[in-house]
């Protein structure tokens, strides 16, 4: 009986130990979930079971019906390139012209590009912004200055226009350090704006673009910057709307963004060179590193008139455009839209590689 007895009080401490360890791997991934689900702002989230890290980013864009293809571009960039350890939360503003229909091809390309590690939230904005005055832009163009209100919980978010397209992982960006005072990260931009930037009397140095940038959400929210700003707009009517308010009323809490994550389409290497000599000291670079960052930038902006969805667009860069239009998996759709030839787009599509760059000297910056 004595051995029996043993044997029956061993078999219940392995049972009970047994129950624990499981009960502890249960918590734990519990505890993490948990911390995500209150957190929501969490950038790295450790998996217990791969041991790897994933980096959450919150991404912002902006669409009417004109600019609904090349955002699908713009966002199938953004798949092809990111990084299996990144994980994009998409969060796209968009008006009334943009039915269902629509909405259901952005999904598609979601699905076809994103391998489970995509997000995509889409906001109806209403009629806000109907009495903005948006001299010869989209009332869309007002839509990311909302996103502090929109977005309550998330302390950071990358604003990319639709305009653009995308080259690199966006983790090093989004990991970008900002100051606690700093509401907006941008590219050093004053071409042919002198008026504006005399106007609002504010120094060229730190005027930035809004086109690509790093909003500082929590900071935002803090201070009522998104108040101050739309009611700038209301009072002065600017040449660019959201981008002047923004440097108007952030003149002194914003920070320039390093070019690499921001390269202007028409801007030349030695337009570069004299707005690398007007940086901030901190992001000055010498000139071989200036050619490295030239060359193989983060995010292309197409900022300007001049659009590499029209036919008669002479920067070879918009055969990257047109790359990444026959990844989105509505290429016909977006050739058949825009006009294209498919014979002739097929026989210059052969100068650019599977990373979707220039074969020539593999670069982009011819």
């Amino acid at each position: 009986m004595r051995y029996k007895w043993k044997k029956i009080r061993y078999n219940k401490t392995s049972k009970r130990n047994f129950v624990i360890n499981n009960l502890k791997k249960v918590y734990k991934k519990v505890f993490f979930i948990i911390l995500l689900l209150i957190t929501k702002e969490k950038f790295i989230y450790i998996d217990i079971k791969a041991n790897t890290k994933v980096n959450y980013i919150h991404i912002g864009l902006s669409m009417d019906k004109n600019y609904f293809y090349p955002c699908i571009v713009l966002i199938a960039s953004l798949l092809d390139n990111k990084a299996k350890s990144s994980f994009y939360n998409i969060h796209i503003l968009f008006d009334k012209s943009i039915d269902d229909n629509f909405l259901g091809k952005i999904n598609s390309t979601i699905n076809r590009l994103g391998e489970n590690s995509v997000n995509v939230i889409f906001h109806k904005m209403g009629d806000d912004f109907n009495n903005y005055p948006t001299p010869f832009l989209p009332k869309s163009i007002l839509y990311r200055l909302s996103l502090s209100s929109l977005l309550p919980d998330i302390d950071k978010i990358i604003y990319i226009d639709s305009d653009a397209l995308n080259f690199r992982d966006l983790s090093e960006m989004y990991n970008t350090e900002l100051k606690d005072d700093i509401y907006y990260c941008g590219q050093l931009d004053h071409v042919n704006i002198a008026k504006e930037i005399n106007r609002l009397r504010i120094y060229p140095e730190k005027y930035i673009n809004s086109g690509i940038i790093i909003m500082n959400l929590k900071a935002i929210r803090k201070d009522s910057v998104e108040e101050k700003i739309k009611k700038f707009i209301l009072k002065y009517h600017l040449r660019f709307p959201d981008q002047g308010a923004i440097n108007a009323i952030c003149h002194n809490n914003t920070q320039i963004l390093p070019y690499k994550y921001s390269r202007f389409a028409h801007n030349s290497f030695q337009r570069l060179i004299i707005l690398n000599n007007e940086q901030k000291e901190k992001y000055r670079l010498n000139e071989s590193e200036l050619m490295k960052e030239y060359s193989n930038p983060t995010l292309i902006h197409f900022a300007g008139r001049a659009k590499p969805w029209n036919k008669n667009f002479k920067n070879i860069l918009g055969l990257c455009w047109l790359f990444y239009a026959k990844k989105s998996g509505l290429f016909q759709e977006i050739l058949n839209h825009y006009g294209f030839n498919l014979n002739n787009i097929e026989e210059k599509l052969s100068n650019i590689t599977k990373d979707g760059v220039l074969v020539k000297k593999n670069c982009i910056i011819y």
